[in-house]
């Protein structure tokens, strides 16, 4: 059977905790659908979240992830480990050392920009 593999995407996301809960809705806010649902339970709050799939509920330590598209949905903690990783804070810098030509063929730059091109042998 075929077997394939996830692009590389960077995605967004943020982890629903009992003490984030204005974080989230930050996070939340800046997605398309930014109507949700609040409820409290014994472990803290739980969100519902409008999803492409219908309303989804992130509960406690669930991942709240904004897609390619923008859109919002919720992920278990063991999934999204198993799927994500971090990505790297900023791009990757490169730093390029240009050495100057070897002697001789300095010179011999140096001898054609003076005095023009050697002549040519037939």
């Amino acid at each position: 059977m075929p077997k394939f593999r996830k692009k590389p995407v960077e995605i967004d996301a943020i982890q629903l905790t009992s003490t984030n809960l204005a974080a989230v809705l930050g996070f939340i806010s800046d997605g398309p659908d930014a109507t949700v649902d609040i409820r409290a339970t014994a472990e803290g709050p739980s969100i519902d979240i409008p999803t492409l799939e219908g309303t989804m509920t992130a509960l406690p330590n669930d991942w709240i992830i904004r897609g390619v598209k923008g859109e919002l949905y919720p992920c278990k903690p063991d999934i999204f480990e198993a799927t994500y990783e971090p990505a790297p804070s900023s791009p990757v810098e490169m730093h390029i050392q240009f050495q100057p030509d070897p002697p001789p063929v300095a010179d011999a730059i140096r001898d054609i920009r003076r005095n023009g091109p050697p002549p040519t042998r037939r």
